[in-house]
């Protein structure tokens, strides 16, 4: 099995080379990321088979880097030829601070003391290496085997698999304005979910150790699904971003709308206190009482009665609430808590798709019978 790695801090170099006329680098990924066999010929080699590719791509860059590429611009390929769903996207906004250019004497002295009494300061950089040997020696365990190590998954996870990702495609068709090139990215998200949570089974051969020859395979534990099905959930709230702010390939009115959610401000958990203090008890009562999901007005009129109000002055509430910040409207009809946004969390508030998505994430626990996952 041929595999690969390419490992690179400028997005911008892939970019360069899918960008050219030569090398069918665009039709390598397109394969290469879904392990189908890939066929070109070469002038010096002739024709070429790689019949299970396994790539590894890690990149890193900047959103406008990243623009130039996915969207489409130039000669490089857009969304829509599904190389945009192959990724898994992780965006994030740096502290902007200055890092010192020097080591301090003061530390070097602190540091050196520490070695002097013998004690050992741990850091993330010594984790990640004391892991990396341990990993090592699995991994090399496991190419000593003759035979493969299959990995099965136990049936309540399978369903468990199978629900999260069926109840966010019901919930996209319903919401009905979540772009095409989006729809694709939750496709594979269901592939990369099992992808995950088997590479992280194997990484847990690392402490329980290789099992003996004879074993022909072991079973995906509920902690590998869980955090498989949460990290590509995840990923794909950090794509509906990023898709976002390459505009996709659905209209300038999509496109309009992707930026209006994009230049809201984050709303603080402290801020929105704040407003809530503004309101009567009974309104308070009446807000907690409101679904977490989004709900319809004539769900929200319905509960008027049960705290002594008229559904026209709900409908006021409702109305005012939004101008507050307190409520959104994803789609027409339909209204929304708004959610405390994390400092590190990605600003898809009002993005199609996006609210959907983080109420999956929030059932997962529950989806085996309180057990995660």
């Amino acid at each position: 099995m041929p595999h690969g790695v390419i490992f690179e801090t400028e997005f911008q170099a892939l970019s360069r080379a899918l960008g050219s006329s030569w090398g069918s680098f665009t039709d390598v990924l397109l394969k290469g990321l879904q392990n189908e066999t890939i066929r070109m010929s070469r002038s010096s080699k002739g024709a070429v088979t790689i019949p299970h590719p396994a790539p590894s791509i890690a990149l890193a860059g900047t959103p406008a880097a990243l623009g130039g590429f996915m969207s489409g611009s130039g000669s490089t390929p857009g969304t829509g030829n599904g190389l945009f769903s192959r990724f898994l996207f992780y965006r994030f906004d740096r502290e902007f601070e200055w890092s010192p250019q020097f080591r301090s004497s003061q530390s070097e002295s602190t540091q050196s003391e520490s070695t002097q009494s013998g004690e050992r300061r741990g850091s993330l950089e010594e984790s990640l290496r004391g892991a990396g040997q341990k990993f090592r020696e699995a991994r090399r365990q496991l190419g000593a085997r003759e035979t493969p190590l299959w990995v099965s998954v136990p049936g309540a996870l399978q369903e468990a698999h199978t629900r999260a990702f069926r109840s966010l495609t019901k919930k996209w068709r319903e919401d009905g304005n979540v772009p095409r090139s989006m729809q694709a990215s939750l496709t594979r998200a269901g592939l990369q979910a099992v992808k995950i949570a088997v590479v992280l089974r194997g990484v847990r051969l690392a402490d329980s150790g290789v099992p003996p020859a004879s074993t022909q395979s072991i079973e995906l534990g509920p902690e590998d699904m869980e955090a498989g099905i949460r990290l590509s959930l995840t990923y794909l709230l950090h794509a509906i971003e990023v898709g976002a702010r390459l505009q996709g390939d659905d209209g300038p009115q999509d496109t309009c709308l992707q930026e209006k959610a994009l230049q809201e401000k984050p709303r603080s958990q402290a801020k929105l206190n704040e407003r809530k203090r503004d309101l009567t008890e009974r309104q308070r009562e009446y807000l907690k009482a409101l679904p977490e999901e989004p709900f319809s007005t004539a769900e929200a009129k319905d509960l008027a009665s049960g705290f002594g109000a008229s559904k026209r002055g709900v409908q006021r509430w409702l109305k005012s609430w939004r101008k507050a910040g307190l409520l959104r409207k994803p789609k027409r009809g339909m209204w929304a808590k708004r959610r405390p946004e994390r400092k590190d969390s990605p600003r898809t508030e009002g993005l199609p798709g996006a609210e959907s998505v983080i109420s999956v994430i929030d059932g997962i626990p529950a989806l085996a019978g309180g057990r995660a996952p």
